[in-house]
């Protein structure tokens, strides 16, 4: 909510990580909350594009089947994505993601979302807000060992750089 932004202790280290992963999560689209990118195949179900691409979500984030996948896509200004985040963030919100995952498109509640998986999935996994691998790791793969395993982390680390130097 616009109070916890208000009234959040936003260091200009965290300040700046959370600009950063924002405009590498929304191709720097700060407006408009966005949906993730895929490419289509000439093997997707009618009315599905993307389909093929996100199967290989299967299995992950509590993604228990293709159909999961492609409904659980990443959507937000932090690319909420996954059936168990779905979930979760939005138990925690107070709105049924599971039943209407398009509402993460809705910029008040996309929000309150990235807002939320800040707060619970984030923060609890940064020690050090200068580290763009940390705080790239806790937003795009928990699992990672290496900046190489984090997508667009060169773009995440250029971004800091800017926010850092302006905030």
């Amino acid at each position: 909510t616009a109070y916890e932004i208000r009234n959040c202790d936003w260091s200009s280290d965290v300040c700046s990580s959370d600009l950063s992963q924002v405009k590498h999560e929304t191709g720097g689209n700060f407006t408009t909350p966005q949906r993730e990118k895929y490419n289509s195949s000439p093997n997707d179900p009618p009315g599905k594009p993307g389909y093929e691409y996100f199967r290989g979500y299967t299995g992950m984030n509590g993604n228990r089947n293709a159909d999961d996948a492609y409904n659980y896509i990443g959507r937000g200004y932090l690319q909420i994505t996954g059936r168990a985040n779905y979930a979760d963030i939005g138990k925690r919100i107070g709105v049924d993601l599971l039943n209407n995952p398009q509402k993460l498109m809705d910029s008040d509640t996309a929000l309150d979302a990235s807002i939320e998986y800040w707060k619970s999935r984030v923060r609890p996994n940064v020690t050090n807000w200068n580290n763009v691998f940390e705080v790239s790791r806790a937003i795009n793969k928990p699992a990672a060992v290496s900046p190489n395993e984090i997508v667009g982390m060169q773009e995440r680390t250029q971004a800091f750089q800017i926010g850092r130097a302006h905030v």
